[in-house]
């Protein structure tokens, strides 16, 4: 999806889930960090990059120890969290 719709959407579903009554909690690895919520200013060049990749669980160590920036999961890190 090209930049700009990908951001529009990635918020368009968040705003979906929260009226679904969920929380919804874009998981991102940003300079090998663990971002899980993410903010405007970190979501735009996420959007924006071609250098960012799905990864899962096991891919995890591997693109920690490389402080790669990847983004966690299947739809973009998108997952729907229920609180209590």
């Amino acid at each position: 999806m090209p930049y700009l719709e990908n951001v529009r959407t990635a918020r368009e579903v968040e705003a979906l889930i929260r009226h679904a009554g969920a929380e919804p909690a874009a998981i991102a690895l940003i300079d090998g960090r663990i971002h899980i919520g993410l903010t405007d200013d970190e979501l735009e060049p996420i959007g924006r990059s071609d250098r960012v990749h799905k990864v899962s669980r096991r891919d995890l160590p591997a693109i920690l120890a490389d402080r790669r920036a990847d983004s966690a999961g299947a739809r973009r890190g998108y997952c729907k969290r229920n609180h209590g």
